[in-house]
């Protein structure tokens, strides 16, 4: 009879432990599983840290020489830290889940933000996925192809060959482009650079230029200007127009200028001073694995690094000029270094001299007033994005990119927001609202007097 017991004890034993052994490994792998789950998915939202008012950014005087001419390539080579590349410090993370939220809210596969205070960069904000298929997060050096936010550039360039003798805003834009552009209706009436960046040269987007652009095809520039279509029929200089076939004139002119792709130009006035790797030709990004892929508002991919990369370019000067009205390819936080640049009259964060301050002053005048229209030098002044303050700023969208600027001449502060995939919708103003409801939480959150 004990035999029997025993035996009883020792199959239920047994049984206990077949029984709480499969639990126990249950419950581990449930508890591993769940903490993965939980750690990719907020990695998803923000792969680096969050938004922060209180990094280093830029270099200190003492840390900069006079203008020696290397070029950022080669800082960075020599093992020079970029500022902005140091992990950011985690001391907002109220605001960085608030900007969370509105990307969320407005269906956004990427967003990134830089943000400047005092005349320099201080913060930077990274949402989603550069290249979701690779998993790829956005990173404070991912790089956007911006859309319009090109526009600004251009202007800049064209005050530089202002300041070498090279143009001049008040000429015929006929005689820096070897032939006549003008409407047929009023001969005798010369566009100018200046109406071609405040969009009154009556200049428009016409089928002839929007097919060259879009197929590549390059159709000569001179061709499409001959043609009646290229015109609104309105007196040059009197009446507003947005038009990106006008600024694609700009830079035709100015490549002429130049003497050398405008491209090119602009990386050697512009960029390399102040260490910035954008350009209007993705195939010259110095890290290809830096550019982000572009989708649409449903999530879909709408322009690939693959086609950014390999878009071709004519190499007849004066003949580039579809790249210029659109193309920039650059990260929030290095086009924000260009703003600062006309926030701290034309010098850059880093104390080298880009503009004179008479350019500066020239790009940001009120040029043109019409009803809510209030145009500069390719950007616009309004009162309506953040309330009590009066901004200039310019929108982009192209390729499910929608993008923005905003920035206060009084306090020398500023938002850049760069977006893809998200909801198209505008505001009053022309800002698209993520980039309004992003440029407000920033500047109500109190970041620009930190």
């Amino acid at each position: 009879m004990k035999n029997v017991r025993e035996e009883k004890r020792g199959k239920t034993g047994t049984t206990a432990v077949y029984v709480a052994v499969p639990l126990l490994l249950g419950a581990i792998v449930f508890f591993s599983v769940t903490t993965i789950i939980y750690y990719f998915m907020n990695r998803t939202k923000r792969e680096s840290p969050p938004l922060t008012g209180g990094i280093r950014t830029g270099v200190s005087e003492t840390d900069v020489s006079e203008n020696d001419g290397v070029d950022s390539h080669t800082a960075d080579s020599s093992g020079q830290d970029d500022p902005l590349s140091d992990p950011l410090q985690p001391t907002d993370e109220k605001l960085s889940q608030a900007l969370d939220r509105i990307a969320s809210s407005y269906g956004a596969a990427a967003v990134q933000v830089a943000v400047i205070r005092n005349g320099k960069v201080c913060a930077c904000y990274n949402y989603g996925k550069a290249i979701k298929s690779q998993g790829k997060p956005v990173t404070t050096d991912t790089a956007f192809r911006a859309a319009s936010l090109s526009k600004l550039i251009d202007a800049m360039a064209v005050m530089k060959l202002s300041e070498e003798g090279k143009m001049k805003l008040d000429t015929d834009i006929g005689v820096y482009l070897g032939y006549k552009a003008g409407s047929g209706k009023y001969p005798s009436t010369v566009i100018t650079p200046r109406m071609l960046m405040t969009h009154t040269s009556g200049i428009v987007d016409s089928r002839s230029f929007l097919h060259s652009r879009n197929s590549g095809s390059s159709v000569p520039l001179k061709k499409l200007l001959s043609q009646s279509s290229s015109y609104s029929g309105k007196r040059p200089g009197k009446s507003y127009r947005y038009s990106n076939f006008g600024v694609a004139v700009l830079a035709a002119a100015a490549e002429k200028q130049a003497g050398q792709p405008l491209y090119a130009y602009t990386e050697n006035t512009l960029f390399r001073p102040l260490g910035i790797k954008g350009s209007f030709l993705a195939s010259r990004i110095e890290n290809p694995d830096s550019i982000a892929c572009l989708y649409d508002t449903r999530g879909r991919a709408s322009y690939t690094v693959k086609r950014q990369i390999n878009e071709k370019c004519s190499r007849q000067s004066g003949q580039t000029h579809h790249i210029y009205q659109g193309n920039i390819t650059i990260s929030a936080a290095d086009y924000a270094r260009l703003l600062c640049v006309l926030l701290n009259n034309g010098s850059g964060e880093n104390g080298i001299q880009i503009l004179s301050p008479k350019s500066v002053s020239e790009i940001l005048k009120e040029q043109y007033h019409s009803g809510k229209t209030r145009c500069c030098l390719c950007n616009f002044v309004s009162d309506g994005i953040v309330k009590g303050r009066t901004m200039h700023y310019h929108t982009g969208s192209n390729f499910g990119m929608y993008a923005g600027f905003a920035f206060d001449t009084g306090d020398s502060s500023g938002v850049v927001v760069l977006t893809s995939g998200a909801n198209a919708k505008k505001e009053a103003s022309g800002v698209y609202n993520i980039c309004g409801d992003i440029i407000r939480k920033i500047y109500d959150n109190d970041a620009m007097t930190a």
